[in-house]
């Protein structure tokens, strides 16, 4: 639990100083335990929109079990909405603004990520 405390205080921590970055600091994490690696930006993509279904799918549990409040619950989907925003406009700028596209699928990414510290700490 402390290493997903520091990787998400490093992530958060990369964010403010460069948004790209992050992609870039979860691959290498990644690969050296051995898990696959999302590589080309439609894995990336597909990856993404899986994870802000898994947090959805999370909060939805964790309301069920009243491990949080309702209040809490719908935050999370707005920030889970606000994600899947990034990762569709991720998409739209993929083919005419592939660095816009690569920022705007990170920020879906950072986003999710917070999340996910959030649900796990409950």
């Amino acid at each position: 639990m402390k290493f997903r405390s520091t990787l998400a205080a490093g992530i958060t921590a990369l964010m403010l100083t460069s948004i790209t970055a992050v992609p870039i600091l979860g691959m290498a994490a990644c690969e050296k335990i051995g898990v696959p690696v999302a590589k080309t930006f439609n894995e990336r993509t597909a990856l993404a929109l899986t994870q802000v279904t898994a947090v959805r799918e999370s909060a939805a549990a964790l309301l069920t079990a009243d491990k949080i409040k309702a209040d809490d619950a719908e935050n999370i989907n707005k920030q889970a909405d606000y994600a899947r925003e990034a990762v569709d406009l991720a998409v739209t700028f993929h083919a005419t603004d592939p660095t816009q596209a690569e920022n705007r699928l990170a920020a879906a990414q950072a986003v999710v990520s917070a999340l996910r510290t959030y649900l796990e700490s409950r």
